[in-house]
């Protein structure tokens, strides 16, 4: 990632731009299951059947944070627990596995490390 005088450059390497959409991509996958767990449940959640209905929850608001954290040029660590989702979701198992690799690039990782060292000097 190119600096300049002023600091980090405000855009996200390309890597991480291509892996956020594929990481949303994969929330609303897993978000829709979600859906699907509630919808099949019938409101009954005995003998911890709301887990079924929580793990993908967590797991979509934690994919969509890791977007947002990866594009600000917080943390790219978050999007590569995407890969947990391929077992949520089988379908759609291509997704947060690209999202995994695109966000651990070393372009990314640098970018983040630029971005954040940035905010620390300033």
């Amino acid at each position: 990632m190119r600096t300049s005088p002023d600091g980090p450059r405000r855009t996200p390497p390309v890597p991480a731009l291509l892996a956020a959409p594929l990481a949303l991509v994969t929330a609303l996958a897993v978000g829709f299951f979600s859906v699907l767990a509630v919808a099949f449940s019938n409101g009954q959640f005995d003998d911890g059947g709301w887990l079924v209905v929580l793990l993908p929850t967590v797991l979509a608001v934690g994919l969509v944070l890791g977007v947002i954290l990866l594009l600000l040029g917080r943390s790219w660590l978050v999007l590569i627990g995407t890969w947990d989702t391929a077992t949520v979701v089988p379908v759609a198992a291509l997704f947060p596995a690209g999202a995994a690799v695109l966000a651990a690039l070393p372009g990314v990782r640098h970018g983040v490390a630029v971005r954040r060292a940035g905010r620390t000097r300033g």
